[in-house]
């Protein structure tokens, strides 16, 4: 749990997101909090074959089903959304002191 918090603040803290360091409503958030189901698929991989020197080297290539374009699709346009007039001043750089455990150093 630590290490999430410490991700998400520093994330926060790039983004210029409030942090949130209050245990107690981090474990409320966490309770409350439903992952989306996983929904088994399955991903078609064709296998190219390269000789070379009398060896058979396999590469994998897949291909997204076209439930999972979709999906892909609409991830980037929520992310667009979601950073629309954000510009590369928005970000911020974190420095870090590496004693001090109020910084979320990792």
């Amino acid at each position: 749990m630590e290490y999430v918090v410490s991700c998400a603040n520093l994330i926060a803290f790039n983004l210029g997101i409030p942090e949130v360091r209050d245990e107690a409503q981090l474990n409320e958030f966490a309770r409350s909090t439903v992952g989306q189901t996983y929904t088994k698929s399955k991903i078609d991989v064709q296998l190219e074959e390269k000789k070379e020197e009398g060896k058979t080297e396999e590469k994998p290539v897949a291909n997204l089903a076209d439930e999972d374009e979709e999906t892909v699709s609409n991830l980037m346009a929520e992310l667009s959304l979601k950073t629309k007039g954000m510009d590369g001043n928005t970000i911020q750089s974190c420095e870090f002191e590496k004693d001090d455990d109020k910084n979320f150093h990792i």
